[in-house]
């Protein structure tokens, strides 16, 4: 390998959270792509590749991921998700190839802004699992109530992020 990554600890500094946060955007739940970005990273010490630049790594990492991804759906005969992973894929790279910094610090600066209820809500949803059920009950709403909460949220999130990302 050549600059700017000598040495694979270095590699792994600087790509880890951005192959981990593009597995998860094409559908892994948190341990699966732990597991994956963990073997992402052990094929490229297997088989060191020469990075012309950060940005370079990134994207060839990327591939190994999705890859290996595409790979074990195919093992499971998940083979309808396939299609979408590509499309994902595409898309992230389009978007997002400094591994999604830019996105996950503009959706940090709109999470402040929501309503103390809304960002609970959208915690107790996409952070701890909870069902539309269980966080209506928590929230003392009507199911329908909950997933119109959490409608709006998203809405607004995405409006923000949009904005702050200038698209």
């Amino acid at each position: 390998m050549t600059e700017p990554h000598a040495d694979f600890e270095t590699l792994v500094r600087t790509h880890y959270t951005g192959v981990w946060r593009f597995l998860r955007l094409l559908g892994c739940d948190h341990a699966e792509a732990e597991d994956l970005t963990q073997e992402t990273f052990m094929a490229a010490l297997r088989r060191p590749f020469e990075a012309r630049s950060v940005v370079a790594a990134g994207a060839y990492l990327r591939r190994v991921a999705r890859n290996l991804l595409i790979d074990v759906r195919r093992r499971s005969k998940r083979l309808d998700e396939i299609k979408r992973l590509h499309f994902a894929a595409t898309v992230f790279e389009q978007v997002a190839h400094d591994g999604g910094d830019d996105w996950m610090d503009a959706l940090e600066r709109c999470l402040e802004v929501l309503p103390i209820r809304t960002r609970e809500a959208l915690r107790m949803a996409y952070g701890l699992g909870f069902t539309t059920g269980e966080l209506a009950e928590r929230l003392q709403l009507k199911e329908n109530g909950a997933k119109t909460l959490l409608q709006r949220a998203r809405a607004a999130i995405r409006e923000c992020v949009e904005g702050k990302l200038g698209l």
